[in-house]
């Protein structure tokens, strides 16, 4: 059972790259059909992101109540049925509502895939946090290059967009039964709902702030700090991500042997460092394009932190693991829709290459605050 449980999470992870993914490609198709400008298209963008943080929160008390098996194949379920609407937004209050449950369906999956791979990993007694989560970032990859390739062969964006749901329709019906109950048992006169985190939870959300903050950084700026300061033509200013999106892919698909082998602290402070130095490389060099390498270091470090602060969540003592998980993933979400956008101030007041060096002084903290986990009694098994 725990080989069929590890299997379907796998899969669910995949599928979350591959929904998240394919919204991209169709970002232009949507901008046309609707003759949005710039600043609408921003707007429309940020529901996305709205509507995540409203859900996340709730999501800790749902996988409480009801478990993750419940919540997973329900959003499955749901990104079947909205894709196709995002395809066929016909004006932009439709396409506003659309994008709002997409994020909110989005935001309880996150919390609710994450804490079914706490489960399994406590089931199968090894690290396998990191390989779920390189399935999510390959899904990323293979689901926009896939669509991008499919309407390039001239095949109408809804049907790219049928064919995967349909996709994401067959692995829910089928795996959806493997999936773990991670609810937590009612007891009479003990409430399962909202429970206060402990501090380090916070503290641990911090770190995933962080981390996710750089990674919409390099998500949103790596294009133009290219193009305007290291003068690349404006048709591959977006290199720089492609090689931080395979970097971190790699890095993924190797966390977990490095974690047999190393501490979860040493993978913190270790790629935070790498991350730091990573970005310092990316925005002060420009020599035989030494730069792209600076990209791929932030994707090796930036890559395993998330994951291996999901584990310690799973492993923390006197705090439910769901509850956990949606302080950090709120926290850390937090970061990756507000982090781009103080990165754009700073940059307009002084330039890109400071602003993204503040953020490697952030990362330079994660790799100073990892002592500070290991020095924690309530993370001891770390």
């Amino acid at each position: 059972m725990n080989n069929k449980a590890c299997r379907a999470s796998r899969l669910f992870f995949l599928n979350g790259g591959l929904a998240v993914s394919s919204w991209a490609p169709m970002v232009p198709f949507v901008k046309r059909q609707l003759d949005l400008n710039g600043a609408e298209l921003g707007l429309l963008l940020l529901l996305i992101g709205i509507g995540g943080l409203i859900s996340m929160p709730l999501s800790g008390f749902l996988v409480n109540r009801y478990g993750s098996n419940k919540l997973i194949p329900i959003g499955s379920a749901l990104l079947v049925i909205i894709l196709p609407f995002l395809a066929l937004a016909s004006s932009i209050l439709h396409l506003s509502v659309i994008l709002f449950i997409f994020g909110s369906v989005l935001g309880v999956l996150n919390v609710s895939i994450n804490s079914q791979a706490i489960t399994v990993e406590k089931q199968v007694q090894r690290p396998i946090m990191s390989g779920f989560h390189c399935l999510f970032s390959f899904g990323g990859l293979i689901g926009a290059a896939s669509i991008a390739f499919l309407l390039e062969m001239e095949i109408p964006l809804i049907w790219c967009i049928l064919l995967l749901s349909t996709y994401l329709a067959i692995i829910t019906i089928t795996q959806s039964k493997y999936l773990l109950d991670d609810s937590l048992p009612v007891v009479e006169g003990k409430s399962t709902g909202f429970t206060f985190p402990r501090p380090m939870v916070f503290f641990l959300g911090l770190l995933c702030f962080i981390s996710f903050l750089a990674e919409g950084a390099i998500l949103d700026w790596s294009a133009i700090l290219l193009h305007s300061t290291h003068g690349y033509e404006i048709s591959i200013a977006g290199i720089g991500y492609a090689f931080f999106s395979v970097a971190m892919t790699l890095a993924r698909f190797s966390g977990d042997f490095l974690k047999k082998h190393f501490s979860d602290v040493f993978m913190i402070r270790a790629g935070g460092a790498v991350a730091a130095a990573g970005i310092f490389i990316a925005t002060n060099f420009h020599w035989a394009h030494i730069e792209l390498l600076g990209f791929f270091l932030v994707g090796i470090g930036a890559a395993n932190i998330v994951p291996t602060l999901f584990s310690a969540a799973g492993r923390m003592e006197g705090t439910s693991p769901s509850i956990a998980l949606t302080t950090m993933t709120t926290m850390g979400y937090i970061g990756l829709f507000i982090g781009p956008a103080i990165i754009g101030f700073v940059a307009d007041a002084a330039s890109l290459p400071l602003a993204l060096s503040g953020v490697a002084i952030l990362l330079v903290l994660i790799a100073i605050c990892g002592k500070s986990i290991e020095s924690s009694p309530i993370l001891q098994k770390i």
